[in-house]
């Protein structure tokens, strides 16, 4: 199960202090992706349709939260 959180916030620096041996060995970089560009993107996403989630939860267009994402 993985689980993935929506938060708003005005701070933009991402810290790495905190990550442990194993992901410190797998990180490469990281990118700040307005929902449009997720939507409109080539790159590979999973769940595949995370844009279109997205877009729901952030519209109150879910019927529950949590959700199951398969």
């Amino acid at each position: 199960i993985e689980k993935y959180y929506i938060t708003h916030t005005d701070e933009m620096e991402i810290k790495l202090d905190n990550l442990t041996s194993n992901e410190k060995k797998v990180y490469r970089s990281h990118k700040w992706w307005v929902i449009e560009e997720i939507c409109n993107s080539n790159e590979v996403f999973f769940p595949e349709n995370i844009g279109q989630l997205l877009l729901d939860i952030i519209n109150e267009n879910m019927d529950s939260i949590p959700i199951n994402i398969k």
